[in-house]
Order: C-alpha cells, then sequence, then structure tokens
C-alpha cells in the first residue's frame, strides 16, 4: 500500500512539472483550444489575469492596440476565466469595441471598410455588419467616440486640419502651424447632420495647457469624450485645455466649464485641485460624473478614477470618490472609467506595463485585475452583458511546413454538434474534406505546392447546417514532408491534440502493416478507463477521438499496442 502511493506521488510530482512546462507552452506563440471550447490561433493575445475576486459579471469588451512583434491586432470580448467569447483579427488597429445603449456592438475601423476613411461600424448580436458611422461636412472621423442612443440616432468626434497663422496668437507662433481641429456632430438614425459644434466658435486656443502654441502642430482641443447627461445635454471632454464642458444640444451654448483655464467650480476634499489630460467623462445621474484623471499636469504626475458631485447652485465640485493605487501608477495618455452594475469601478491604466482592467470596489479593494501577456496598450476597456450568437463559424486558416491548420468557431452556439470543413483548388469549395467535432483541425492530406480554399459551416444538434464561413485560402507548402514521406515505414503513435483539453481530443498513430490494434486510455492508477480501439487495422494512418464525458478531470496515459510487438504510452490531460 505504501508502495503504491509513493508512486501516485511520483507521478503527480511530474505531472506538476510537466503542468508548468505546459503552462509556459500556452503562452507561445501556437494555435490552440481555450478551456471553454474556443480555438484562437498562435498570434492570439492571451491575458494574465493577477487577481480575480468575485467581480462583475459582465464581459470584458478589449483590443490589444495595433498588435506588432507577430501578434495582430484583434477585437475580443473576454469571459472572467480569460477564454474569449469572440474575437475578431483586424487589418489594422480596429479599437474602442463597446456596446452601444441600442444594443450594437461598435468598433473604429479604418480605410478599406464600408467606404474610404477612418469610421466605426456597427454589428448587431449575431456578429453582422448593420452600418457605417463617418463624420461629414469636410471633417474626417476622430477615433475618439461614437455614442449611439437609443432611437439610433448618434454622436462622433470629427477632425480636420487647417494652416493656422498662430503668431496672431501667441508671442512666436508659426505663421503656417498646423492645427488639428476636432468638433462635435449629431446625426439622425437615417444620418441626417442636425448639430454641430466647433471649438472655433466658443473656445480660446490660448487657453491650451497640454499643446505648445508655438509649435509646427496643434491639436485643439483634443476632445477624446462625449457623453448625454441625464437632462439631455452633451458632456464633452477636451483634453489639451484639462475641461469637461456641459453644452446645451440646442443652442450650442455652454452650460458650464469645469477645469481647466475657465475652470467655475470650487474643487471641494480633492487635494489635487481638479484633474488634467482626463479621459471619459461619464454622467451618472444626479450631479454625479466619473473622470479619468491622467493626471499629465498633477506635480508629482499621478494617474487616478475620480467620482465628483457637483452643485450647480453653489458652483462646487466635490470629490465623491476616487481611486489612486498604490503604489501610484501615471498613465500619460489615454485610459478610462466605467462605473458597473455591480457599483464596482472599471479603470484601464492603458499603458503597456499597467494594467487594462483594474475593477476596484467602493471600499478600494480589488475585485479583478488583468493584462495582456505580451502587455500590449489598450485605448479604453469595457465590460458590458452581452448575449451575442454568431450565425455562421469565423475561420482563421495557417500555413504549417507539416499541415495546415484551420480554427474556426460559430460563436456563442451552444447547440453546435460538429463542423464541416470545405475545400479545393478553386474558390467557393463544395467538397467536405473532413469533419470536426472540436473547433480546430490539422490537414496534411493535401496536395503540396498548390493553393487551396476554405470554408467552414457548423452542424446543430437537429441536423440543420448554418451558412459557410468566410473563405479563406492559403498556399500548402510542406517544406517539412518529402515526396516518399506519404509511405509509412514504421509504426507511431502521436501526442494527442489538444493537450490539455476539455471533453474531446484527437490521438493520431500510424501502422506500417496491417495489425492488429488496441488503443485504451488508463489512469494513474493503471485501471483503463477508455477502450478506443481494438481490431485488425491496415497499414495507414489514423486519428481517433476520445469523447471524455463522464470522466473525472487528471492525468491519463493512453497507450497504442499490436501484435507486431509494438507498444507505446504517452501522456495527456483532462481539464474540467
Amino acid at each position: 500500500m505504501i508502495k503504491k502511493e509513493i508512486i501516485v506521488i511520483t507521478l503527480l510530482m511530474f505531472f506538476l512539472i510537466d503542468q508548468f512546462g505546459l503552462m509556459q507552452k500556452a503562452n507561445a506563440a501556437e494555435a490552440m483550444i481555450m478551456e471553454n471550447g474556443v480555438s484562437v490561433p498562435s498570434d492570439f493575445p492571451h491575458i494574465d489575469i493577477s487577481i480575480n475576486d468575485n467581480p462583475d459579471s459582465g464581459y470584458i469588451f478589449i483590443d490589444n492596440r495595433g498588435g506588432g512583434g507577430g501578434v495582430s491586432p484583434y477585437n475580443i470580448i473576454f469571459n472572467n476565466s480569460g477564454a474569449p467569447i469572440w474575437y475578431l483579427r483586424t487589418p489594422a488597429e480596429w479599437r474602442n469595441l463597446v456596446v452601444q445603449p441600442n444594443g450594437w456592438l461598435t468598433m473604429m475601423v479604418r480605410d478599406g471598410y464600408g467606404g474610404s476613411g477612418w469610421g466605426f461600424i456597427a454589428l448587431d448580436q449575431n456578429y453582422e455588419y448593420v452600418k457605417t458611422f463617418r463624420a461629414t461636412n469636410g471633417y474626417t472621423t476622430d477615433e475618439h467616440e461614437l455614442l449611439v442612443l437609443q432611437d439610433g440616432g448618434y454622436l462622433l468626434i470629427g477632425r480636420k486640419d487647417s494652416t493656422v497663422d498662430m503668431s496672431v496668437y501667441v508671442p512666436g507662433g508659426r505663421p503656417n502651424a498646423i492645427v488639428r481641429e476636432t468638433c462635435i456632430q449629431e446625426y439622425t438614425a437615417n444620418d441626417s447632420l442636425i448639430f454641430e459644434w466647433r471649438p472655433w466658435s466658443h473656445f480660446d486656443i490660448r487657453d491650451m495647457l497640454m499643446d505648445d502654441l508655438t509649435g509646427w502642430y496643434i491639436r485643439f482641443p483634443h476632445m477624446n469624450a462625449i457623453d448625454i447627461d441625464d437632462d439631455g445635454h452633451i458632456l464633452l471632454s477636451s483634453r489639451h485645455i484639462c475641461e469637461v464642458t456641459k453644452i446645451h444640444r440646442q443652442t450650442g451654448a455652454i452650460i458650464w466649464r469645469l477645469g481647466g483655464a475657465n475652470n467655475q467650480f470650487q474643487f471641494i476634499d480633492d487635494t489635487l485641485q481638479g484633474f488634467s489630460g482626463q479621459h471619459t467623462i461619464r454622467s451618472l445621474g444626479g450631479g454625479h460624473y466619473t473622470i479619468f484623471d491622467n493626471g499629465d499636469l498633477h506635480n508629482p504626475q499621478v494617474s487616478r478614477a475620480v467620482e465628483y458631485v457637483l452643485d450647480t447652485n453653489a458652483m462646487t465640485a466635490t470629490l465623491f470618490w476616487e481611486f489612486r493605487d498604490t503604489p501610484d501608477k501615471y498613465s500619460y495618455y489615454m485610459g478610462n472609467v466605467q462605473r458597473l452594475p455591480n457599483t464596482n469601478t472599471l479603470i484601464n491604466w492603458a499603458l503597456p506595463y499597467l494594467p487594462k482592467l483594474t475593477e476596484v470596489r467602493t471600499d478600494g479593494s480589488k475585485a479583478f485585475e488583468m493584462n495582456f501577456v505580451d502587455q500590449w496598450q489598450c485605448y479604453r476597456v469595457h465590460r458590458f452583458a452581452w448575449e451575442g450568437m454568431a450565425l455562421r463559424p469565423y475561420l482563421i486558416v495557417e500555413p504549417h511546413d507539416d499541415n495546415i491548420t484551420l480554427i474556426f468557431n460559430k460563436f456563442g452556439d451552444p447547440n453546435v454538434d460538429y463542423y464541416n470543413i470545405y475545400g479545393g483548388t478553386t474558390p467557393s469549395p463544395t467538397v467536405i474534406l473532413d469533419t470536426s467535432k472540436l473547433t480546430m483541425k490539422e490537414l496534411s492530406n493535401l496536395q503540396n505546392h498548390v493553393e487551396y480554399y476554405f470554408r467552414v459551416t457548423a452542424v446543430d444538434n437537429y441536423g440543420s447546417e448554418s451558412d459557410y464561413s468566410n473563405e479563406e485560402s492559403v498556399f500548402v507548402d510542406f517544406s517539412g514532408i518529402e515526396d516518399e514521406s506519404h509511405i509509412i515505414k514504421e509504426y507511431a503513435l502521436y501526442q494527442n491534440y489538444p493537450n490539455p483539453f476539455n471533453l474531446h481530443t484527437l490521438i493520431n498513430y500510424q501502422l506500417p502493416k496491417t495489425s492488429e490494434v488496441e488503443l485504451s486510455v488508463f489512469n494513474l492508477l493503471g485501471q483503463k478507463v477508455a477502450m478506443l480501439v481494438s481490431e485488425k487495422q491496415p497499414a495507414g494512418s489514423y486519428e481517433v477521438e476520445w469523447d471524455a464525458t463522464g470522466i473525472e478531470g487528471g492525468v491519463y496515459f493512453y497507450k497504442l499496442s499490436t501484435d507486431k510487438g509494438f507498444v507505446q504510452t504517452k501522456k495527456l490531460i483532462l481539464l474540467k
């Protein structure tokens, strides 16, 4: 009995050592199936969760701003375990992924989608394209904000570069400076421009606090956030004048000005006496407002989340709540704050080395904290409740020197039974090359040095097949396979895939000659838990799927044995 316990402990020690190695491998660049069954490509930006203590239940909406270093830009919705429930790999940085008040999912896009120039696109809850939003009237679309209202009307920020003689405004100003003006534009649901608010008519460029007015390039006033107050009027954050402005939505008149050179309020209980370089003004109702205070002009510089309550009779701005981390953090640009349904506050510190999401309770304790494994920066991060379900799979194809890996997911659909993989050497293939219960498949039996086209459908539990996924093509270049490689010369048992896995995994093996074959799975105590193959098979390559439903999670061994004396055992890990 003692000997058996020693064996088990020894095996568990090897398991822990190997599991650490597998965790390192999971963070490396490789395609994999996550714990929720969603597969991700090799360049997917994983997140590292350092605190997870009963946070808000909303999903995390984020992008890895710009990608780089072999990682593509993505827009992603993560769950609180760090697994994606939806993602989109984009050709350029498409950021500011949010759920709008009318339920649409929107993100900023660049050239090449729905027209030319920067803009925003909307997707519905099936991740289907709805429309594109762009500024008009001589302005291009600024990237900082889109607010879509319940009725489909919307507000955004337009921008325009003009040559301005700044010597008229300040001594030493350049006569041909480039000034990037940003303005507010409001549209109806059918895209009619009904309101435009320009800073030249309401602000004085000499009140800029965060740009050198004698420089070549000036951003005036660098609008970066719009919200609607509970009385229906507009709230505007202008970073470079360090001001939050309330604007009458019909007349354009300024109702009040908070912060900056023209501050109308007395700050109460705020040791820093206001904010600077701020982002994301948001109304909580009843005179309460949250701001991400970047703190560029504080001495010393420090960033924080703040909530003020404004009394517009006494003209006071009382600091109702704030969060400064310990030690202090300083995010010199970007970032946002969001008050969550559970009363916690989400803070995005934006910069690569700082957390992308710190969720804090009202007492300042942390409920959640995370960053990208590779510490990408991110303009904004949010949490929202979400019930999206794709109408068709989303496909990404990766070429390797010995296989073509297909990654496909019909996001949010719990009733997918299996996937049909269509492929061929001409576009719009209609021939099924393979099927898969899993959301990833490696194909190696393809003609070398040929362009292949792929698309995937999902078949549900009732036998209904979805529409085709997006079509992807790839040139097959199996440089790791010699011409005679398809001639099997020896027995071999390969590592299961994926490993670790949840419920379903694939085991491949090959036979050089006809053999009596037995493929079995054993637990750590040597007890057989599954017989996968027990028959005579001709020479060839084989793939067997193990459905581990009803099997407890842990370390298992699978063994291939033949009547020709070949025996080989490998380890697999079942996660539950």
